[in-house]
């Protein structure tokens, strides 16, 4: 059977989406996935539908740029919370995100894993900040001061404390209001222009 049995092609008017805008509705399916406890027979009806999607994205691996796709577009972000940056310099970034029921721990609060990658996402964005060139995590270290809440806007920020040679030293918050949940303390490290080569855009 034809992995895009039962899909319809849609008309050629029909606006195209984005890949960010894609990854954002994954992002929802995956927080209904986690906040709902399907039966088996609507279990079934997901995991069918599931699959013709997945049969549609093998067939498409290989043939986007024959569609017009700018391939360099794709975001490297799939699996970050929803988040807006207010605010990014050489030095700085400040920002909003709001963790989905995707992103749950225990006792139903946000996982400490999604808060770190967070923090290597936005810390990262500095440290590459200044024309700096291609950097790496190194260290990534999170000091949990609260619990994070699921689904309530959290404020971030951080910054450079100093940099030393190829090694660019980052400090950053996540708050809730005033309370600070989380702190990091990150070590990026610039890659030499050799390496920098032979592994940018592959990540």
């Amino acid at each position: 059977m034809n992995d895009s049995e039962g899909l319809a092609m849609p008309p050629e008017t029909l606006r195209k989406p984005t890949t960010d805008e894609l990854i954002a509705r994954l992002g929802d399916l995956q927080g209904y996935l986690a906040d709902t406890g399907l039966g088996a027979v609507l279990r079934t009806m997901v995991d069918d539908r599931l699959r013709a999607i997945e049969g549609l994205l093998r067939i498409g691996v290989g043939t986007s740029a024959a569609d017009g796709a700018d391939l360099t577009a794709t975001s490297r972000s799939d699996f970050l919370p929803d988040h807006v940056v207010d605010g990014l310099d050489a030095e700085s970034v400040r920002g909003r995100v709001t963790f989905a029921d995707f992103y749950h721990g225990s006792l139903g609060v946000v996982h400490g894993g999604a808060t770190a990658l967070l923090f290597d996402h936005v810390l990262g964005l500095v440290s590459l900040g200044g024309g700096r060139d291609e950097t790496r995590t190194a260290y990534l270290h999170v000091d949990y001061r609260a619990m994070a809440p699921l689904g309530e806007e959290l404020t971030f920020s951080g910054g450079i404390d100093r940099v030393d040679g190829r090694k660019v030293f980052l400090a950053g918050e996540l708050c809730r209001g005033d309370v600070v949940v989380a702190q990091a303390q990150a070590l990026f490290v610039t890659l030499h222009p050799d390496v920098g080569a032979t592994t940018r855009g592959s990540d």
